[in-house]
């Protein structure tokens, strides 16, 4: 399971209808501790425009509610909650065991707050930072990259993801790759208009030319793995 705890999630981030979470030791089953979760859904609430439902899926407790949650927007389609009223409505704190299930590969059901992400991009010095894989999805229009990050007080490399969803357009330079490249991320210019503009810069390795990827997109995700 690819799971991220809730409690590292931005109040203001936003999950979609069919978001999943998944709370550990209930203590409420005789099996194995790796086995002893619940799995819940975020479903549309028919009889309300209001809210939403947080229901059970396992297969003993599927279709049980566990709570209703306030839409972001009652007035419009969007069938959203913010982190924060999920926690509300479900009475949840730090301290519970609970954690967002990403659990497709293409994750449309975990909205980060764009202006939180922007902060937090603010802090990373995109300079020397060691790529480890580049995917572009055309059926999605989003691309993500995978890198890797120093952690002064593990004094080790963690591993990131950042993902850029709802392109709207994506420009770039020749890629000339070969058994000898080292990819890595030398800056990163953005700002934030219209929509989230940015423009990364890739050093490819020793005697190699540079590598410039420049985007706009809707939305953008970043995710310690």
């Amino acid at each position: 399971m690819n799971l991220i705890p809730f409690k590292d999630i931005n109040d203001q981030d936003e999950f979609w209808g069919g978001a999943r979470f998944i709370k550990k030791k209930t203590g409420l089953r005789r099996v194995v501790p790796e086995q002893d979760y619940f799995e819940y859904m975020l479903v549309n609430d028919n009889s309300s425009s209001e809210r939403m439902i947080c229901a059970h899926i396992d297969k003993f407790e599927a279709g049980s509610v566990i709570s209703h949650v306030k839409k972001t927007t009652p007035e419009s389609n969007r069938h959203t909650v913010t982190a924060k009223e999920f926690k509300r409505s479900n009475i949840l704190d730090e301290e519970i065991d609970l954690w967002y299930y990403n659990h497709v590969e293409y994750d449309r059901y975990w909205s980060q707050d764009l202006k939180s992400v922007i902060k937090r991009l603010d802090n990373i010095s995109f300079h020397d930072l060691e790529v480890d894989s580049l995917n572009i999805n055309f059926y999605y229009s989003f691309f993500s990259i995978d890198f890797e990050l120093y952690n002064e007080k593990s004094e080790d490399y963690d591993k990131w993801t950042i993902e850029f969803n709802g392109l709207s357009e994506l420009n770039s330079d020749q890629l000339p790759l070969n058994a000898d490249s080292d990819v890595e991320i030398t800056s990163f210019d953005y700002e934030l208009n219209e929509f989230f503009e940015g423009k990364m810069t890739f050093l490819l390795g020793s005697g190699q030319p540079s590598f410039d990827l420049i985007f706009k997109c809707e939305k953008i995700k970043l995710i310690k793995n």
